[in-house]
């Protein structure tokens, strides 16, 4: 089967560390991460996993937007995991987020213990046909509206520049995107991404992963936890063999049949 492999990257500057990186993780090799101006690809240290979440936050929140200028918008949060009890997994990175990004934002709507505040940011977890909303997009709550049952809206949103009503069912299929897994982040990009790498995530530490997420930040990319769990994921080549016998049915497809005449 004829191929085609782009080796021409737009997405960050020609010299970025975030290219190099990606490219030395590709072929198993440690990303090289110096720390220093004019860098766009960093690592800070921290074992604890509450301390990792709470340098997260505080890179989300101060040092970033005073270092680079960026806003809090322009931030993802990337993490491999989203399981409930885990501080660096995306569901207690979002609501540590949320507080400190979107803390005086007026509660328009629950869904158990989520709030939806005006002005958080949020994502579509299920494709929704009727609504030409899918999995995966991001859009920013608005404001309150008065439903009282399930088939009412309760809660506007905006999604690329479309308004969007969903009732309390449908809330069902929204999350906070403060954060989100990188399997998620899959297909988009950021100005700045920021990242937990930690041994405890060890069934997700794999180079594939670990290459998706430093590679959806445009212009800076933040690592925050153990260097040693890098070295885990570039280690681990995940790359699962398909036998679809693509080539074969190809040919078939597109192979001249023999002419058959036919009876009036």
């Amino acid at each position: 089967v004829t191929t085609v492999r782009l080796t021409q990257i737009y997405r960050q500057a020609q010299g970025s560390a975030i290219i190099m990186g990606a490219h030395a993780i590709n072929h198993g090799h440690m990303p090289k991460i110096t720390n220093t101006d004019g860098t766009d690809l960093w690592l800070f240290k921290e074992e604890d996993k509450d301390k990792v979440a709470r340098r997260e936050v505080d890179l989300v929140t101060n040092r970033i937007p005073k270092k680079f200028g960026f806003a809090s918008e322009d931030i993802q949060v990337l993490t491999p995991m989203r399981r409930d009890w885990d501080p660096i997994a995306s569901s207690m990175l979002n609501s540590r987020l949320q507080e400190a990004v979107n803390q005086s934002g007026a509660v328009v709507a629950k869904r158990g213990e989520m709030q939806f505040r005006v002005g958080d940011r949020i994502m579509q977890v299920k494709n929704n046909y009727d609504k030409d909303i899918f999995n995966g997009d991001i859009g920013t709550v608005l404001r309150k509206l008065p439903g009282t049952d399930d088939d009412r809206a309760v809660m506007e949103a905006e999604f690329e520049g479309r308004t969007i009503r969903f009732n309390q069912t449908e809330l069902g299929e929204l999350e906070l995107a403060y954060a989100c897994t990188i399997h998620k982040s899959q297909g988009s990009e950021y100005p700045v991404v920021v990242m937990p790498i930690h041994t405890s995530h060890f069934i997700m530490l794999k180079r594939n992963l670990l290459y998706t997420g430093i590679t959806r930040a445009k212009k800076q990319c933040i690592l925050v936890g153990m260097e040693n769990a890098i070295q885990d994921a570039v280690r681990r080549e995940d790359t699962v063999r398909r036998n679809t016998r693509l080539k074969e049915r190809l040919a078939e497809a597109t192979a001249e049949k023999p002419y058959k005449p036919t009876l009036f």
